[in-house]
C-alpha cells in the first residue's frame, strides 16, 4: 500500500488544507503516515528518504512546495490537489557557475572555440577554466 504524508502550508486555513489532502489520499487508497506543518518540511524529507512514504500531498503549489520538491530530490513524488491534482516535477538544474557550464559543454564534445562563442568569451579564458577543472583543452581545440 502506498504511504503518504500531508504537507500543510501557510496561507489557506489548515483544516481546509488537511481535509482536501486527506480526501485525495483516501480516494487513491493510500495511507497517511503523518501530517507535516510548514515549519518542519524536513520531517517529510526524512520520511521519504527512510522509505516510509512514497508520496507527499499538499493542497496547493507554492514556493514552499517547490523547495520541498528540491529537498526530496526524487525520494518521493509531490502532488498538489488544488485546483486539480497534479505532480510537481523537480526543476531542471542549470550550471551553478560559468565554469561548470564550460566543463559540461566541453565534456559533451564542444570545441574551445565553440564554447568561447557561446559564453561570449575568449578562447584563452575558456582554456584556463578547463585547466582549473582538470581538463586538457589541447585534446579538443
Amino acid at each position: 500500500m502506498t504511504s503518504a504524508v500531508i504537507f500543510v502550508q501557510r496561507g489557506a486555513p489548515r483544516e481546509k488544507q488537511r481535509s482536501a489532502c486527506a480526501r485525495y489520499v483516501l480516494a487513491q487508497g493510500w495511507s497517511v503516515v503523518a501530517i507535516v506543518p510548514h515549519w518542519h518540511p524536513d520531517d517529510a524529507v526524512q520520511l521519504a528518504r527512510s522509505g516510509r512514504v512514497e508520496e507527499v500531498v499538499a493542497a496547493f503549489d507554492s514556493r514552499a512546495v517547490q523547495q520541498l520538491v528540491e529537498d526530496l530530490a526524487g525520494a518521493a513524488e509531490v502532488i498538489v490537489v488544488h485546483p486539480e491534482p497534479r505532480v510537481i516535477e523537480p526543476p531542471k538544474h542549470v550550471a551553478a557557475s560559468i565554469g561548470e557550464l564550460i566543463i559540461r559543454l566541453f565534456r559533451k564534445g564542444r570545441t574551445v572555440k565553440e564554447i568561447a562563442g557561446l559564453v561570449d568569451g575568449d578562447t584563452t579564458d575558456v582554456r584556463a577554466i578547463l585547466r582549473k577543472y582538470g581538463e586538457d583543452p589541447g585534446q579538443k581545440h
